[in-house]
């Protein structure tokens, strides 16, 4: 029978004992001696003898695939093992290769996460750098805009300063208006009233009390400014009634009873009596002491007018006027002897009128004022008014 296909399964060849014997039921080619005809056919057709020629290069073929020699097959057991230590050779080189390339990989995987370390750490220095920056710039923001406050406020309180030492300094509070005989007389009623720092520094003023209107007795409060605006408030409870005067005399009834809402504008009779029973030396007092006193610079001229000795009430004084805003004349009567104004009068067409002056009295610190008013409208008497309490300066709310 045939050999099976490729190199039959002979034992190892020793060279000690010889070529290997042959399988069992192998013949060599010199013990055939019958030749092996085949026949072929063909599937679907009636079998034929095949063409001579055919057989004659099958029997070619069948010859030519006879089994080898035994030095056929030692001489293809040398090529094998040859092959084989070649193959374990060449597995040696691709072992030593890819033992080499494996070192050279972990060598570039060091290098790379070596690379990726210093990166990631440059990364966080450039983080921290940015950050400390950041913090570094905020403070600096924060130390600008602190030491400007803190630079501002110094400023202001140096200015305070300055304005509080020129405030205190004799130099500001000399008297500023023109050497004229009016302005003197005004002078010397300031001069028996209080002193000139405290009349340069007024801000507002309070006077509380009480009036009385031929019988008719209310509560009574006023909160004048230094610019010429006042708040009076006249009775008490739902009975109040509420006024507002501006600096030109004029007058509105606060319907709402504070100083807004809304407002409802007197007659000029009307204004003229309600600004009677607060007014005392307004006018004078914006001409004497301007709202810029703080300025040492030159000499004013306070447009005050002397009148001459004229008699008030029965006894000489010396008298000044001045006008205001509205064009209003108002004259002010010097007692000769204490200096004090014993009383006004403004002549309008609406009204004349007349108001008297009695029991000063020093209220707060060195200020002087009368405790009593006596109001006189077209020479009839109106109102009086008795004050138990005056207050400056101390940024008061007119009552509800």
């Amino acid at each position: 029978m045939p050999p099976p296909f490729g190199r039959p399964p002979f034992p190892p060849f020793d060279p000690r004992f010889g070529p290997p014997p042959p399988p069992y039921g192998y013949e060599y080619e010199d013990d055939m001696e019958d030749e092996v005809e085949y026949e072929y056919y063909i599937e679907g057709e009636e079998n034929e003898e095949l063409d001579p020629e055919y057989e004659v290069v099958e029997e070619e073929v069948i010859s030519s695939s006879s089994p080898p020699s035994r030095a056929v097959y030692e001489m293809q057991f040398e090529d094998e093992q040859r092959h084989g230590m070649d193959s374990i050779a060449i597995m040696q080189d691709k072992g030593g290769v890819a033992s080499k390339l494996q070192n050279e990989g972990d060598e570039k995987a060091r290098e790379i996460g070596k690379a990726e370390r210093v990166t990631e750490i440059a990364l966080k220095t450039v983080k921290i750098c940015l950050n400390i920056f950041i913090i570094a710039l905020l403070g600096f923001a924060c130390f600008i805009f602190v030491k400007f406050s803190f630079d501002s406020l110094s400023e202001k309180e140096r200015i305070s300063g300055e304005v509080s030492q020129k405030l205190s300094s004799p130099q500001i509070f000399k008297w500023r208006l023109m050497p004229t005989q009016a302005n003197a007389v005004a002078k010397s009623f300031y001069d028996a009233t209080g002193t000139m720092e405290g009349f340069v520094n007024m801000v507002d003023l309070m006077l509380r009390g009480s009036i009385d209107f031929g019988g008719d007795k209310k509560a009574f409060y006023c909160i004048k400014k230094r610019d010429g605006r006042s708040f009076l408030k006249i009775g008490a409870g739902d009975e109040a009634k509420c006024y507002y005067i501006n600096p030109a005399g004029k007058a509105w009834f606060l319907q709402d009873g504070g100083v807004a809402g809304k407002r409802v504008a007197l007659n000029e009779k009307d204004s003229e009596r309600i600004r009677s029973l607060v007014i005392f030396d307004d006018v004078l007092n914006q001409r004497s002491f301007p709202l810029d006193g703080n300025n040492t610079d030159g000499v004013m001229d306070s447009m005050i007018e002397y009148e001459g000795r004229i008699e008030f009430d029965g006894v000489e004084h010396e008298c000044i006027s001045t006008t205001d805003l509205d064009g209003r004349k108002t004259m002010f009567f010097v007692d000769i002897s204490t200096r004090y104004i014993s009383g006004i009068k403004i002549d309008r067409i609406s009204a004349s009128v007349k108001v008297v002056f009695s029991q000063y009295d020093t209220v707060e610190e060195n200020l002087k004022m009368p405790i009593k008013r006596e109001i006189f409208i077209d020479s009839k008497p109106y109102a009086s008014v008795v004050l138990d309490m005056v207050v400056k300066n101390r940024e008061m709310i007119f009552p509800q």
